[in-house]
């Protein structure tokens, strides 16, 4: 049972039918997919403020990646913003697929 407090604005079946999307997609490509969820493109103050895509900041910069568009889309848990409802599986550095993050598993980080 996901606990309610860590839901926050998740919508868990669409992200259930986003996952289920991109895993068809990288089944059939894997390459593509990667390379396409691989980039992190620079985002101005609006986008990062937005409350629920994933942004992060780095050297006074704000970037985004297109899981944090999807999650963005799907909603976040908790009221950090940090985290979504997908996950890239991803072993020694190689996309292996997608998933639905459970959110009692989530580690919490300080805030951006």
């Amino acid at each position: 049972m996901i606990d309610q407090q860590l839901m926050g604005t998740v919508n868990v079946e669409l992200a259930k039918k986003v996952v289920d999307y991109l895993n068809e997609i990288f089944e059939t490509d894997p390459e593509f997919i990667g390379v396409m969820f691989s980039f992190r493109v620079r985002t101005n103050n609006s986008l990062a403020a937005h409350p629920s895509v994933q942004v992060i900041a780095h050297d006074g910069e704000y970037s985004c990646r297109l899981i944090g568009l999807f999650n963005g889309l799907c909603g976040v848990y908790g009221d950090d913003h940090q985290t979504g409802p997908i996950g890239m599986i991803v072993d020694d550095g190689e996309l292996q697929g997608f998933a639905v993050v459970d959110p009692s598993s989530l580690v919490r980080t300080e805030k951006r």
